[in-house]
């Protein structure tokens, strides 16, 4: 008994102390940069602008299939269902409050975990195991700048112009599939933006940049967990995807309730 319970404290413990140990992994790399752009030693630009390439306009393609399919289903349910409840002057605000508000930030941090989230901390591990790292920082070189920043900065940058893809792909072409309705012809384009709000819009991009720097974090902070072998890689890539869901789910039913 006296184990279990020694277990179960130890790893309370470890809970508490991991949001702590992220900010402080996020805190030192945003204070390193800092320091490092102020001297101007090193530059990152192509660091940032190869995790978008990677981490945004690949995914292009994933998520305009994802976000018509997503937007298809939402505007044909709402064109459907409200008017039979009596309520089909619900349907734009139900349908913009959805898709731009609460559907896109979630669907594109899925996304982005599932693509970028396990490059990174596969390639941070495999960058540690192989002593690559320690190279690095013995010629000088702040990981938390060269390594950690452009990677944080990089997905703020991606999530945003994925946000945005996903609303216009789901918006448009949600609406264009779903003319195929019954009574679509009742519920036209204007109808549906007219009920999008700047409220929608910027707790959309707030969540985005809250995912985007939880991602980014958990990824980086798991793929320099790896110490001697590389089948511990897959295993910290496993934990860092783990915890990226449950902590932007986290955000985002906070962000939903508050905001």
């Amino acid at each position: 008994m006296a184990s279990i319970l020694n277990t179960v404290g130890k790893r309370a413990t470890e809970l508490c102390a991991y949001p702590v140990e992220l900010a402080t992994l996020l805190s030192s790399s945003m204070r390193a940069a800092l320091e490092q752009s102020s001297s101007g030693r090193l530059d990152t630009q192509g660091l940032i602008k190869r995790q978008v390439y990677f981490t945004s306009v690949q995914a292009i393609p994933l998520v305009a299939i994802t976000s018509i399919s997503i937007g298809s289903l939402i505007f044909i349910a709402a064109i459907s269902l409200l008017p039979g409840f009596g309520v089909p002057h619900l349907a734009g605000v139900a349908a913009m409050f959805l898709l731009i508000r609460e559907l896109g930030p979630i669907f594109i941090s899925l996304i982005v975990i599932a693509r970028s989230g396990t490059a990174i901390a596969t390639e941070l591990g495999n960058m540690k195991i192989n002593s690559e790292i320690a190279l690095l920082e013995s010629h000088g070189i702040d990981i938390r700048y060269f390594l950690i920043f452009p990677r944080i900065v990089g997905m703020v940058i991606s999530m945003t112009i994925l946000n945005v893809f996903f609303s216009l792909f789901a918006v448009m072409g949600g609406f264009t599939f779903s003319r195929t309705a019954e009574n679509a012809s009742e519920f036209p384009l204007y109808k549906f933006l007219d009920e999008l709000q700047v409220s929608h819009v910027s707790v959309s991009l707030i969540k985005v940049i809250c995912f985007a720097v939880i991602i980014s974090t958990i990824c980086c902070y798991h793929g320099l967990e790896p110490q001697r072998s590389s089948t511990e890689v897959p295993q910290c890539a496993t934990k860092a995807v783990m915890y990226s869901m449950a902590f932007c789910v986290l955000a985002n039913s906070f962000l939903s309730i508050y905001m």
